[in-house]
């Protein structure tokens, strides 16, 4: 019998081994208060079941007190069904 936590991560090699990686993908540099806006508009309604957007913070003494310096994210593309 299997934990929950052992499926979770059976759960994540198969999602992982689904992935497609693309050897070009769209950048872009957000540096203005209405393009975090706009940003934040269209991850709004993006897929929670399985992740969609994976995050990296990065930042002075970031912990809990430190100023965010670069937000570096990845939304998962998903092929229509």
């Amino acid at each position: 019998m299997t934990t929950a936590h052992e499926q979770d991560i059976s759960n994540l090699v198969t999602m992982l081994h689904q992935t497609k990686i693309t050897e070009s993908f769209p950048t872009g540099l957000v540096d203005t208060c209405t393009a975090i806006a706009e940003l934040i508009d269209k991850m709004a309604n993006l897929p929670t079941n399985p992740p969609s957007i994976y995050m990296d913070l990065e930042g002075v003494k970031l912990s809990r007190h430190g100023p965010i310096s670069i937000l570096r994210y990845v939304r998962r593309e998903f092929d229509p069904e």
